[in-house]
């Protein structure tokens, strides 16, 4: 799906509001403001580059202000399109991913009781490579941002139990928001 790109303004402490698309600059300050970004191996999180390198910044370093309504409308569109309802939408982090940065085949973890699906946002960057792939059983779909035009904020969203992965990036700056989807507690438990 598609927001537009007057729907969010995103500031990055250190970094300050991100440009629509991102400059080649400031993927570099974004990088700089990133650290390198651990995954789970079974019960454990680590740090391993050789499975996933790409840098991340915490959410509380993240100010995301949305326009009158555009947060709503985006959580039931993602909720349709995935066919639950409500559901509230959480944000995890900041993701960077410089040339030769991926994160290799893997599956989401529950981070919150009631997770279901995840849903990336790719802020416009002016990127080669970095597609998100992901594979449910023989179902595949592939999302490429090096396409992205900066006349949207794009949306990818896929259920927790999918297998994912984002291709190598080649060049510039591939920087996308990450938002965990939750049932709310009452549906829940229904």
């Amino acid at each position: 799906g598609s927001l537009a790109l007057d729907a969010l303004s995103l500031q990055v402490n250190g970094v300050g509001w991100l440009p629509q698309p991102v400059a080649h600059e400031h993927g570099h300050a974004l990088h700089a403001a990133s650290r390198p970004a651990l995954h789970g191996r079974r019960e454990a999180t680590v740090l391993d580059t050789r499975v996933r390198n790409t840098g991340e910044i915490a959410p509380d370093a993240l100010t995301l202000h949305w326009s009158a309504g555009a947060l709503n409308a985006l959580q039931a569109e993602v909720a349709q399109a995935l066919g639950l309802a409500p559901l509230e939408v959480r944000l995890h982090n900041l993701l960077v991913y410089g040339p030769g940065q991926f994160f290799k085949p893997h599956q989401d973890t529950e981070k919150h009781p009631g997770m279901v699906a995840t849903l990336v946002l790719v802020w416009p960057s002016a990127h080669i490579g970095g597609a998100l792939r992901v594979v449910h059983g023989r179902q595949q779909a592939e999302f490429a941002s090096q396409h992205l035009q900066a006349d949207a904020l794009r949306w990818f969203a896929f259920y927790a139990d999918c297998q994912h992965e984002v291709l190598p990036v080649q060049e510039g700056w591939r920087v996308m928001l990450t938002f965990d989807l939750v049932l709310p507690m009452q549906a829940a438990l229904t």
